[in-house]
């Protein structure tokens, strides 16, 4: 019988995380169940730095790391202790204190690599390069086929 990851995750993340495990593992395996869609889909958990009193050595309040798409950055910061509230009151104490924001570019980097440039067909090609001929400047045509060609392209990809 397969089981889903999420009821390891506990299990698989107490050697790496210690004690407190369960704190990143909760947040790691239902993330929007505790931040709501809204956040998750803009944020992920990465890392929860602990607080320690320099006096006793007690540990206090944790510091959550949080990665986030770089255009919600504001946006984040400026809910922040919303989203601070949130995992607070969905653990049932204060746990974490604050919010550190990281930049998460990785989803946008893996996107843009993944995609292929577009190419003009040979056809097009031969038709900007017949628009251009009677240019006598050859910098300037090589710049308007360049261009040309970039709007045939962009507007076949819409």
């Amino acid at each position: 019988m397969i089981t889903p990851l999420e009821k390891h995750v506990h299990a698989l993340t107490e050697r790496v995380f210690g004690r407190h495990h369960n704190i990143l593992g909760t947040l790691l395996s239902r993330w929007p169940e505790v931040v709501g869609g809204e956040y998750s889909a803009i944020t992920r958990p990465f890392k929860i730095s602990l607080l320690h009193n320099k006096a006793n050595g007690e540990e206090k309040l944790a510091k959550l790391v949080l990665m986030v798409k770089p255009a919600k950055m504001l946006f984040v910061q400026h809910a922040s202790s919303e989203i601070v509230e949130r995992i607070n009151v969905f653990h049932g104490y204060s746990i974490i204190k604050s919010l550190r924001l990281t930049p998460d570019a990785s989803n946008e980097i893996l996107n843009a690599k993944n995609k292929a440039p577009l190419r003009p067909t040979p056809e097009v090609e031969r038709l900007a390069f017949e628009i251009v001929k009677p240019v006598s400047n050859l910098p300037l045509q090589a710049a308007l086929l360049r261009l040309g060609m970039n709007v045939i392209v962009a507007h076949q990809a819409k």
